[in-house]
C-alpha cells in the first residue's frame, strides 16, 4: 500500500512540473494524426487510390486467384468422395478388426 501511495505522489509532482519530460519519458503526441497521414500518403502512392492486388512469387498469381483455386480443389475432392460413396452403395465403414473378418467371409 505504501509503495502505491509513494508512486501517486511522485506522479503528482511530475504533473506539477509539467509532465514526464523531466524524466526523459516524453509521451507520444499526435500519434493518431500521424497514422492517418501515413495512410493518406500510402493511398496516394497507388494510382488514384486504386486497389492493387498483391502478386505472389509462386507462379505469379494473385492472392485472390490462389484462394479461388484452393476452393475449387476442395469442391472437386468432395465430389470425388461423394461419387466413391455412391459407387460403394453407401456401405457403413467397418473398423480395422471387422474388415479382416469380412474379407475372410468373402473367400
Amino acid at each position: 500500500m505504501k509503495e502505491g501511495r509513494e508512486k501517486g505522489r511522485k506522479r503528482q509532482r511530475e504533473r506539477e512540473r509539467g509532465g514526464r519530460e523531466g524524466r526523459g519519458e516524453t509521451k507520444k503526441e499526435g500519434g493518431r494524426e500521424e497514422s492517418k497521414e501515413r495512410k493518406k500518403r500510402k493511398k496516394e502512392g497507388r494510382e488514384g487510390g486504386e486497389r492493387q492486388e498483391k502478386v505472389c512469387e509462386r507462379g505469379k498469381e494473385t492472392k485472390k486467384e490462389r484462394k479461388r483455386k484452393g476452393r475449387k480443389e476442395i469442391k472437386e475432392k468432395e465430389r470425388k468422395k461423394e461419387k466413391e460413396r455412391k459407387r460403394k452403395g453407401g456401405k457403413e465403414r467397418v473398423g480395422k478388426e471387422g474388415r479382416g473378418e469380412r474379407e475372410k467371409e468373402g473367400e
